[in-house]
């Protein structure tokens, strides 16, 4: 299981964004409470941003609300969000 906020989960959230804005993506990083830690964070995001992968993550199984939630979600949003 993985941390929300640990440094591989930033990474690949801006690998994802990174492929979904064709490259052109300006990153934020909210913090600055933990300096390890959002260094950390901004060395993994950096890495992506100039071309590593990000590392693996083992998200383990879904979470039961979650898979209950989520197509709730995509029909929300649909109308919206054509490629949904």
């Amino acid at each position: 299981m993985f941390r929300v906020n640990s440094p591989a989960v930033c990474a690949a959230m801006a690998q994802r964004v990174c492929s979904l804005a064709r490259g052109r993506a300006v990153l934020v990083l909210e913090g600055g409470y933990n300096l390890e830690a959002i260094s950390a964070a901004a060395a993994a995001c950096t890495g992506v941003l100039l071309g590593d992968p990000p590392a693996p993550l083992d998200a383990g199984p879904p979470n039961i609300v979650a898979e209950r939630v989520l197509p709730q979600v995509l029909e929300t949003q649909r109308p919206f969000w054509p490629a949904l």
